[in-house]
This record gives C-alpha cells, structure tokens and sequence, in this order.
C-alpha cells in the first residue's frame, strides 16, 4: 500500500487555508489536529493550489529564496498586481472610505480569494513601493 501524501503549509506557517475558484476551501497544518502526524491529507484536487500557495509535500525541502516578503509570493504578486489595477481604475465602489480597495474588488480583480492579512500585507506593499 502506497503512503498516503502528506502536505505541509508554507514556510513559517502553522496552518494555512488552501482556496479552490470555486469557493470551496480546506485549511493545510503543520501538525494535523486530527491524528497528530507532520502534515495533512488533503483531497488531490486542493493539490495544486496549495503548491501555488507555498505548501510543499511532506519529505521535500521547501525553496530558499531569500525574499520572504509578501511580493516574493505568487498570490502576494498577483495581489500587488489587482491593488493596483483597482487604483488606476479609481472607482469609488471599489474603495474604502480610506482609499484602500475593498476586499470584495480584490478577490474580483485578482480572481481568487484574498484574506483580510493577505490584503493588508500586500497593501502595505504596494505603500513601499510608492516611497
């Protein structure tokens, strides 16, 4: 019997929640709650997305890259990317009352979801990038 693959979460992180663009979503561990062993089984179909997101398998080294800030990301790029189209578009429906896009025009934009953390992280990225 083959062993069952186990994925851990991103480097740094002791759960992470993997999102599929159609909503549904599963949140990866570094110590799985439920038996208590190093990383989680998850359905193959959340795979992908989670090593989109920095999760790696269980016995693989995860990549030294030396820039372990929100724009070295994917999402955290992709992110930046929708932060800014939505300020070039400079519609009012699409920001808050402090010109920061809205969550719901940043999921839109980005076409997948963003945590509140994850926008705050790349919103402060994007501020940096201004200086």
């Amino acid at each position: 019997m083959a062993e069952v693959l186990r994925i851990l979460p991103p480097k740094g992180e002791e759960s992470y929640p993997v999102f599929l663009p159609s909503g549904h979503s599963i949140r990866v561990y570094q110590t799985d709650p439920a038996d208590g062993q190093q990383g989680s089984v998850i359905p193959s179909k959340f795979h992908k997305h989670a090593l989109k997101a920095g999760c790696i398998y269980r016995g693989t080294e995860y990549e030294e890259d030396g820039n372990d800030d929100q724009s070295g990301s994917e999402n955290g790029a992709l992110i930046i990317k929708a932060i800014e189209a939505i300020i070039e578009r400079d519609e009012a429906d699409d920001l808050d009352n402090t010109g920061k896009p809205t969550l719901k025009a940043l999921k839109a934009q980005a076409g997948f979801n963003v945590t509140r953390a994850q926008a705050n992280d790349a919103w402060d990225h994007f501020q940096d990038s201004l200086a």
